[in-house]
């Protein structure tokens, strides 16, 4: 159910803030197509007037023109006495020599002529011009203006389809549905839909890492806090403190002289693991105290900021009963004042991981604590008894009670031994204590164990003592241990295992520097 909830938030948000983005585009999509269309109106309205004025003023010319020739005809002072034979052309002359009236009747006749002639030129030259004028995507209709010779006739009140037309009622549809303006909309509303589905589906896939990793606890996660560096660092310390490890919580804030008491997280090595403790002090802070007695290095976070770092990296992956004592460092650093700083809201404290064990590498940090690696080689005795036999064995042992929480081991424990396809046996030692045992020799359950390892690496000094391992049940596996040859190599990788291994490389803790 926490998953659905996310999930349905993560919908509910990315939509929301799509929307609102959405009606926003949409507003002002609707505001600027509305003042293109008032804009493109207004110059349509402004185009039409400066038309009808040429046409009244070229008709008003027109008669004006008309008004001079019937002058000129009745012999009335006009403009057209400028066309005085004095000044006519050779042809002229010689055609009317004998009637005088006639050539100034003619001359009268072809300068009219040529005087109409120019003004229809001139007003079809405007009316055309004008016709070619468009504005926006408004339709224009002219007519070819023709004027018959000194019958020129032109209504400027005219409605007849020689006009120019412009429906106005139909012009604010006209100019909404332009394909442009159809275009711009479509992209918004093609953006917006688009914008909703990438926001959804980035907000989805962020649950989903969530959930992948047991619905922890993320939010103020350190900045290294990544999903390669849990991968790489939760073997060395949650195997590491499951194994090892324990949490120390005042029982007050404040010693009586004043000094603040915080809680104190430990996680105990053994002295030949000592470059490992560094490489984790460098990665998540603390100090190292030497116990030299015990021939073991303890690391020890007291820091708000270590703790915090210790539970975001933490929390949710343990499957021990050191669980409970986990969740109380929680509980301290949420109900404490002025230790909660950085957190939105409190930390959620987690139960126990119940996961498969080998679907992470947790059980690689654990062996790294509680695990070991031997190799048997067994003759024959010198009367031929038994036989020659090679065993290479894992072995995983906790005590049954834990002695904080006083809780049983036997659930992680029995889950440990299922995966691995062996059983789950008890034994007694350290003076009487009775410890769980897991016990792997098989070779072909070797097989199983080595492939995950090998997937799932070891940080300890036992990582030297698992390839040398490796290589034996290889060649068990290959029944080359069963040649002479076979055996002498097994017994001379034998002779350096564990507490007879004086050579060490930690090479492999380069991986961890990367993070």
């Amino acid at each position: 159910m926490p998953g659905r909830n996310k999930i349905t938030t993560a919908i509910l948000t990315g939509t929301g803030i799509a929307g609102v983005i959405t009606g926003t585009a949409t507003v002002h999509n609707t505001h600027e197509t509305n003042k293109s269309n008032e804009r493109m109106h207004k110059e349509t309205i402004e185009s039409n007037e400066r038309i009808e004025m040429a046409k009244i003023e070229s008709a008003e010319r027109i008669e004006m023109e008309k008004l001079e020739v019937e002058k000129y005809k009745a012999n009335l002072p006009s403009k057209h006495d400028q066309w005085a034979p004095t000044n006519s052309n050779e042809n002229i002359g010689t055609e009317n020599d004998n009637n005088p009236s006639a050539s100034k009747d003619s001359t009268v006749f072809k300068s009219s002529e040529l005087e109409i002639v120019s003004q229809n030129d001139k007003v079809n030259s405007e009316s055309n011009n004008v016709s070619q004028h468009k504005e926006g995507d408004t339709l224009m209709k002219t007519i070819d203006t023709s004027f018959e010779e000194n019958n020129v006739s032109v209504d400027p009140n005219s409605n007849s389809s020689e006009d120019w037309v412009i429906n106005s009622m139909l012009e604010t549809d006209f100019l909404n549905t332009n394909f442009d303006n159809i275009l711009q909309s479509a992209g918004f509303s093609f953006a917006c839909f688009a914008f909703i589905g990438l926001f959804v589906g980035i907000s989805l896939g962020f649950n989903l890492i969530i959930q992948n990793f047991g619905e922890k606890k993320i939010n103020n996660m350190p900045k290294w806090g990544s999903v390669s560096y849990l991968t790489m660092v939760m073997p060395g310390l949650i195997g590491g403190f499951e194994g090892d490890g324990s949490i120390w919580i005042p029982k007050t804030t404040y010693a009586p002289s004043g000094k603040l008491y915080t809680p104190h997280f430990y996680i105990t090595f053994h002295d030949k693991d000592y470059p490992l403790v560094l490489a984790l002090q460098k990665l998540i802070g603390g100090t190292i105290r030497n116990k030299s007695e015990n021939h073991a290095y303890v690391l020890t976070i007291s820091s708000i900021n270590g703790l915090q770092n210790v539970i975001y990296l933490m929390n949710g992956y343990l499957r021990t009963p050191k669980v409970h004592q986990f969740n109380k460092l929680i509980q301290w650093i949420n109900t404490t004042p002025g230790f909660a700083r950085g957190c939105t809201e409190p930390i959620v404290c987690n139960d126990v991981d119940t996961s498969p064990i080998i679907s992470n590498a947790w059980l690689s940090g654990f062996i790294d604590a509680d695990g070991s690696f031997d190799v048997k080689v067994r003759e024959k005795s010198f009367d031929g008894k038994g036989k020659n036999r090679v065993e290479a064995r894992l072995r995983i042992e906790q005590q049954i009670i834990d002695p904080s929480t006083k809780l049983s081991y036997y659930s992680v424990m029995k889950s440990i031994a299922s995966s691995l396809n062996v059983e789950l046996n008890i034994s007694l030692h350290n003076e009487d204590i009775e410890y769980y045992i897991i016990s792997v020799t098989s070779p072909a359950k070797l097989k199983t164990l080595i492939y995950y390892l090998d997937t799932n690496s070891l940080f300890s000094s036992k990582l030297l003592n698992y390839l040398d391992f490796k290589y034996c049940v290889n060649l068990m596996l290959s029944r080359k241990h069963l040649t002479e040859q076979g055996r002498e190599n097994i017994k001379i990788i034998k002779a350096g295992m564990n507490r007879k291994r004086t050579y060490y490389t930690w090479d492999h803790l380069e991986k961890l520097s990367k993070y």
